[in-house]
Parts: structure tokens; C-alpha cells; sequence
């Protein structure tokens, strides 16, 4: 791996824990959970950073395009239908239309994640236990649960993986779907690391 794309991936890591943190206040807001002042206090704080990280010369956004970039040419060869779908991400997020980015992003973890399942006789078996359905076909959400189960997911990547598939159903099925930036940056680098992640996996 290039020097260039491990100081990137290594930035990615740092900043998608941060970023985690505006995932998280959703999260205790939707589900009405009550955290003392000081919790309340500390992620409010570490949101404030992730906005002046933003109002910075070298912004959040600039660093997105290039983690992007590194990625499409680091799967050029190894999974060209991956490298396209991150030019298409790259140039929906450059016309400033994140929330369909997040798509694209989407569309390369189901497509990695369901390249490595699809023939496993190990997954056919357990969508059978599950469902006691062999007709039916596997969604998504089937490839994102049996790699938690078998750990090639962790809960966090799990959590993640699946707020993203939420957010690109969202805006495929609501043309005016918009959320504040943050959020989409959030979902693009963690999601970007998934691809990383299974890309050199599935290969």
C-alpha cells in the first residue's frame, strides 16, 4: 500500500471515530435515552470540532474527494466494477448531491459483500434456517447480518453498514431527501472504509 493512501486510510480512521459521535446524538435523540449533562456535554463538544474541522482550509470535503480518488485507483485493477461505482460516487459528490453519494457507496459494499456470499453454500444454508424459505432470495440485509455472524463485520461496521443502506433507500425512494453534511460525510468515510476493508478481502 502507498504511503499516501495509509496516511489517508489512518486520517479516515481517526475522523469516521469522531464523525461517529453525530451518528450517535441521532441515535439518543430518536430512541429518547437519558445521558447525564456531562455525556450530553462531552459529544455536543466533539461535534463542535467536527464543524471547525469543516471551516478549515483542508476541510472534510477536500479530504473525501481524495480518499475517493485513492480508492478508485487502488481497485483500478483489482475490482474495476468497484472503481467505477467510486467515480460515479466521486462525481455525484462533487455536484453536491451527498445523500445520493452515500447511494453509490451503498451500492459498492452490497456488491463486494454479496460477490463473496452469493455462491457460499455456509450462507445458503443459514438464509434457509432463517427465512424456512428456499425459494427466496437473498436482500441485502441478509449478506450485512451473516457477516456480523461470522464476524467479518464488527457491531460498529455492522451499525454503520446498515445506516447506510437506511440513508440510500431514503433517497432513492425521496427525490427532496436531505440531510446536513455532516451526517453524509459520516456515512461516505465510514463507508469508504468498508470498501477497503472487503474489497482486499474478496479478493
Amino acid at each position: 500500500m502507498s504511503n499516501g493512501l495509509t496516511k489517508t486510510l489512518s486520517w479516515v480512521g481517526a475522523i469516521a471515530a469522531a464523525v461517529a459521535i453525530v451518528y450517535l446524538l441521532d441515535k439518543v435523540s430518536k430512541q429518547g435515552k437519558i445521558i447525564s449533562e456531562l455525556e450530553l456535554k462531552s459529544l455536543n463538544q466533539l461535534k463542535d470540532s467536527i464543524e471547525d474541522e469543516k471551516s478549515e482550509s483542508n476541510s472534510v470535503s477536500i479530504r473525501v474527494d481524495k480518499q475517493i480518488r485513492n480508492l478508485i485507483e487502488h481497485f483500478k485493477n483489482r475490482h474495476p466494477s468497484i472503481s467505477d461505482e467510486l467515480e460515479t460516487a466521486l462525481n455525484i459528490y462533487e455536484s453536491n448531491e451527498k445523500e445520493k453519494a452515500v447511494g453509490s457507496i451503498n451500492i459498492c459494499i452490497e456488491n463486494l459483500i454479496s460477490s463473496r456470499l452469493k455462491k457460499s453454500d455456509q450462507f445458503k444454508n443459514w438464509l434457509k434456517n432463517k427465512v424456512h424459505d428456499n425459494k427466496r432470495n437473498p436482500v441485502y440485509i441478509d449478506y450485512l447480518e451473516f457477516s456480523y455472524e461470522e464476524n467479518v463485520l464488527d457491531n460498529e461496521e455492522y451499525e454503520f453498514a446498515n445506516n447506510i443502506r437506511k440513508v440510500r433507500n431514503k433517497a432513492y425512494h425521496n427525490a427532496g431527501f436531505k440531510r446536513v453534511d455532516y451526517y453524509n460525510e459520516a456515512n461516505i468515510l465510514v463507508g469508504l472504509n468498508l470498501i477497503y476493508k472487503l474489497g482486499n478481502l474478496s479478493h
